[in-house]
């Protein structure tokens, strides 16, 4: 089916590929359905994004990075043959960057600055900045060194309580490192007081110079008399004022490389930026033989659950023992978190490490370009159909490893079973009862059996951090063991667009966006596929085109820039956010309507935002 020779999918006569126009304009009027959404409490769950369950809303960012992935294959084939490998590489990374910076100006950084003093907290100093801006601005001499020095202790005592075995208390030789961690924690924060309130005191001597003028040119025009001046007011008139020097925004650089530093790690993943940064990281293999990028494309899927496991869970939702990132006698194992630096800080959409799973839905895209050769549109939907159930099918399997997390009612229930079918319960209301109030009333033979049969819980994260609450101790590693004990049934997963009612410990092998987990690539890419084929049946078979997927498709980036300054500037007025289901859908017509107009004027005068 596939070869390494140019394909040639069916095209417009603007050489454009019009089924995949149509199909990318109906992920962008997807992303714009979720935008508006997700906004309002009266919509169905389908439509906005969870952490539970793979919904509608999850199928659109994807599928727009799959179509990336078509035309991606498409431009460059064209670029390397008109420009070279140098400036089309070139070309692309800059398209890359700008799509990047587009983002920020959309997003923006994720953080801000309430006054100029925070330019004075060094990042060293191991307290919550809240914290640290309250002891800052205490005068010098109602400073406690005392109190101060009790606040930089405790966490220090507790981490270090945490690394020792149940019990142990700790030597004189930690308790004594420890004050001298505290001392020096404390000299830092001495000098950062004393830098700030020099700029304190020079903002007052600044704010009474300019007062003095004041008066003085009030007098100087007849405004005012000597004789009319308070006392307090002939004082400042007669006072000579010195500005004292003072060191100007003394932290900036560290803060603003704290700053970059979150910006990586999570604040940066909005749709353009993923996008332009995965496209780097598929850069070198977009152009090779398809059963090469399907290989890689695996190694990225591979490679994406080996640093999940290794470290990006615990990096990725923050995980920390007050400032603390590696305590193995709980589990701990922030390593990189340690090398960052980035405190319980959490990401989404994967953050810096999750380019791995969206490149396998971007070369997945490339595939489909592929697979697409224009001989005839009836085959072209026959091998998206099957390449598209293929990658559902897998997914939804991997998916089903996240029922080894069952917790409370799901995992109540099939140990429920599990004893009814070996005969341990006598009567029906035996099987009503709790499970722990049932096992209580057994004899200590009777119970023992239960144990051996029963499955038992997955064992909780003993990482001391609210990060980690709720998470299991081995969230990639699924407890197999329990395969031998549970019916398959209790094994599967719910179907995508079903809601997850049952108990489970957040895992790697949910279907979910945060993560960009396997199960969640393999399903969204499958989709895109079924709906990619359904366009092709639509659009090359049936000949049938829809116009506002035709605006959007052909000028996506001009649209997603409206959409984003209407969603700023236009959504938090209009509509209250429990807003009934009528009133909502009356302001979405009015919210596409007012992007389809505005597209539509770029379109009628030939206007297309490329990058």
């Amino acid at each position: 089916m596939m070869s390494d020779s140019p394909v040639r999918p069916p095209v417009g006569v603007d050489a454009r590929v019009v089924s995949m126009d149509q199909f990318r304009g109906y992920t962008v009027l997807g992303m714009f359905l979720v935008t508006y959404l997700e906004e309002f409490a009266n919509v169905y769950h389908t439509f906005k994004h969870n952490e539970l369950y793979f919904s509608y809303a999850d199928t659109i960012m994807p599928s727009f990075i799959f179509a990336v992935g078509f035309s991606f294959r498409i431009s460059i084939t064209r670029r390397l043959v008109q420009f070279g490998k140098l400036r089309t590489y070139f070309s692309y990374c800059k398209r890359s960057l700008g799509l990047c910076l587009v983002s920020i100006v959309l997003f923006g950084i994720g953080a801000h600055f309430n006054s100029f003093g925070e330019f004075y907290l060094n990042p060293q100093v191991q307290l919550a900045p809240e914290e640290y801006m309250q002891y800052l601005r205490v005068a010098p001499d109602q400073l406690s060194e005392d109190y101060v020095k009790n606040r930089l202790r405790a966490p220090m005592m507790q981490s270090e309580k945490w690394k020792l075995p149940p019990g142990d208390s700790l030597a004189e030789l930690q308790k004594e490192a420890i004050e001298d961690r505290v001392a020096a924690q404390y000299s830092l924060f001495v000098k950062s007081h004393e830098e700030y309130h020099q700029y304190v005191s020079y903002l007052e001597a600044k704010q009474q110079i300019q007062l003095q003028e004041s008066i003085k040119e009030k007098i100087g025009e007849g405004e005012l008399s000597e004789e009319q001046l308070t006392a307090e007011q002939k004082e400042l008139v007669e006072k000579v004022i010195v500005k004292p020097e003072y060191i100007s925004a003394p932290y900036l650089f560290p803060k603003s490389l704290h700053i970059l530093k979150l910006l990586l790690k999570s604040h940066l993943w909005e749709t353009l930026a993923i996008i332009g940064v995965t496209q780097l990281v598929v850069l070198p293999f977009i152009n090779m033989p398809f059963w090469t990028r399907f290989a890689v494309m695996l190694l990225f899927g591979i490679s994406h659950v080996w640093m999940t496991y290794a470290f990006n869970w615990q990096f990725l939702w923050g995980y920390t023992e007050n400032f603390t990132y590696v305590n193995p006698n709980h589990g701990l194992n922030n390593w990189m978190g340690d090398i960052w630096r980035t405190g319980n800080d959490r990401g989404w959409d994967g953050g810096c490490f999750g380019v791995f799973g969206w490149a396998v839905v971007m070369l997945a895209g490339s595939l489909s370009y592929d697979i697409m050769k224009g001989n005839s549109a009836r085959k072209n939907v026959s091998h998206l159909l099957v390449w598209g159930i293929g990658f559902l099918s897998i997914g939804y399997m991997l998916s089903c490893l996240a029922s080894f997390y069952d917790t409370g009612e799901a995992l109540e229930a099939e140990n429920k079973r599990i004893l009814a079918s070996n005969g341990i319960y006598q009567d029906e209301s035996e099987r009503e009862m709790s499970l722990d109030k049932f096992i209580q009333k057994q004899n200590e033979t009777t119970r023992d059996k239960i144990e051996k049969l029963i499955v038992q819980p997955v064992e909780s994260s003993q990482v001391m951090s609210y990060r980690a609450k709720g998470h299991p101790a081995s969230p990639v590693i699924p407890p197999i063991e329990q395969f031998s004990k549970r019916s398959l049934t209790s094994l599967l997963a719910p179907l995508p667009f079903m809601k997850n009612v049952s108990d489970q410990l957040p895992n790697y092998w949910l279907v979910w966006k945060r993560i960009v987990s396997l199960p969640f690539v393999l399903v969204s890419t499958g989709i895109a596929f079924l709906v990619l084929a359904l366009f092709v049946a639509i659009v090359d078979i049936g000949n049938i085109q829809v116009g506002i997927f035709r605006t959007f498709g052909m000028n996506p980036l001009a649209a997603y820039a409206i959409h984003r300054v209407l969603v700023i500037t236009l959504l938090p007025e209009f509509l209250p956010k429990d807003a009934e289901t009528w009133m909502v859908l009356l302001g979405l017509g009015v919210f596409i309507a007012i992007i389809y107009l505005l597209v539509r004027s770029l379109e009628k005068q030939q206007i297309y935002i490329r990058m």
